[in-house]
């Protein structure tokens, strides 16, 4: 080893290369200095430039009430925020219900013996003590009749116990509107109160006259056929064809049958397509026109309500196939002026009474009204000749009916929930309480395992 390093120490030259020596490692154990940092400059964010904008005003949207003399309402006065807190509170037709029955409630005390205009005029002015209005309160709760009966037959009956509810609820606020009073939880009106609790005891003893008395009957499957297959119900004419529409979505989707139908447009209809272009069903998407989209429903239950029925196409009988006659009405539906888009066009319009010539338009470019539109399937069922006899002419009847065919068909619960957008399962649950097929089938069931004789 000394012999080498002795050569390497002499050698200058080293495979052909220069090499000084002794060799220098090419890393050395000293660290090397670091490279000093370079300070930067924070980036301070621009200040923009805020413009001066005034405080919005006092009431910006501008709503607008009026006192009971139709002078406009100071909007900083605690009248004002009232009429303010309770203007989407009460729907339009509770408030014409409102009226009315204070209405009666009015004439009720002006022409009893312990009332008259001026005491009236007193509870208006809420001069008077609401022990004395509780007590006539209490006296026209007793008095009060069912009036269709009465100017009909003239028999004196009890209001069923859920209309009596309503009416009671109704004079309450009608007070809290005009006046100071309170009903609600002050104790000089709980002479009204009992008086109600006593009507609503007496009222159940008699028979049909219990709660949910008013429910609508529904129609059995064969009523259903007699009527979808009836000719009134056609194409080629305006009541018949809007009839027509109307039951078979009633049916085939489940809205509810005053608002969600009345209001419902072009727009909320969505048609699937195969591929070769034919229609396979039409979709409902309601839109704006179910109780979740008022806007004061916590999202939570809203999520609950995603309602989107769907109709299949029909190929043996044209007319019940809803895309068909969906396509019917809005051919009628094209010939009417509408500014925007048609998506946005209602479907309800008022009919032509007079005979109308092929390619004519059955509408008339004003709403339909609200006696006409109540009154679609009373005509159809009166017009077809069915049997009216055990089932209701309303239109609701076809809400009711059309759960009790889910029913029979042994939908779950939470399918009909789904279906028409429920988020709670007591409403269907009232609909189906007068299905009389299911329990004419339950209980032959239960005969035919009894006796074990089949039954008819």
């Amino acid at each position: 080893m000394r012999i080498l390093n002795s050569q390497m120490e002499t050698s200058e030259e080293l495979h052909g290369h220069k090499v000084p020596f002794p060799l220098k490692p090419l890393h050395p154990r000293s660290q090397s200095k670091p490279f000093p940092k370079i300070p930067r400059k924070s980036k301070q964010p621009e200040k923009k430039k805020q413009k001066k904008v005034n405080d919005p005003p006092s009431n910006p949207f501008g709503y607008k009430f009026d006192d009971q003399d139709q002078s406009p309402l100071d909007p900083n006065s605690k009248e004002f925020m009232r009429k303010f807190t309770t203007k989407e509170k009460v729907a339009q037709k509770t408030k014409v219900a409102r009226d009315l029955e204070f209405a009666r409630f009015e004439k009720y005390v002006v022409r009893s013996e312990i009332g008259g205009q001026e005491v009236f005029a007193k509870i208006l002015s809420s001069k008077l003590k609401a022990t004395t209005v509780a007590e006539l309160l209490s006296l026209y709760i007793r008095d009060r009749v069912n009036l269709n009966i009465y100017e009909e037959e003239g028999v004196v009956q009890y209001l069923d116990t859920t209309t009596m509810e309503k009416i009671f609820s109704l004079l309450c606020n009608a007070l809290v509107e005009r006046t100071t009073y309170r009903p609600a939880g002050d104790p000089d009106f709980n002479i009204a109160r009992e008086a109600k609790v006593t009507y609503l005891v007496l009222a159940k003893r008699v028979p049909g006259l219990g709660q949910l008395a008013h429910q609508a009957l529904p129609l059995s499957r064969a009523q259903v056929d007699f009527l979808l297959h009836s000719d009134i119900l056609s194409w080629y004419s305006p009541r018949g064809l809007t009839a027509l529409f109307y039951i078979e979505f009633a049916l085939f989707f489940g809205p509810r049958v005053k608002t969600e139908i009345y209001n419902v447009t072009r727009g909320d209809f969505r048609r699937i397509k195969n591929k070769d272009g034919s229609v396979r069903c039409v979709v409902y998407v309601p839109q704006g026109q179910l109780k979740k989209d008022r806007g004061d429903k916590p999202g939570n239950r809203n999520s609950g309500a995603y309602k989107r029925p769907a109709a299949l196409s029909c190929k043996t009988e044209p007319k019940l196939d809803f895309s068909r006659t969906l396509g019917q009405m809005e051919e009628h539906c094209d010939q009417l002026p509408w500014e925007g888009d048609r998506s946005t066009q209602p479907l309800f319009y008022q009919l032509k009474t007079s005979l109308t010539m092929p390619g004519e338009c059955f509408f008339l470019p004003k709403r339909m009204g609200e006696a006409v539109f109540d009154s679609t399937l009373k005509w159809a069922i009166l017009t077809s000749g069915l049997d009216t006899s055990g089932i209701s002419l309303c239109n609701s009847a076809l809400r009711t009916t059309a759960f009790n065919l889910m029913d029979l068909l042994g939908f779950s619960t939470e399918a009909m929930m789904a279906f028409a957008g429920h988020t709670s399962d007591n409403t269907n649950r009232i609909y189906r309480r007068n299905n009389y097929e299911k329990q004419a089938m339950i209980g032959g069931a239960i005969q035919e395992m009894a006796t074990g004789e089949p039954v008819v």
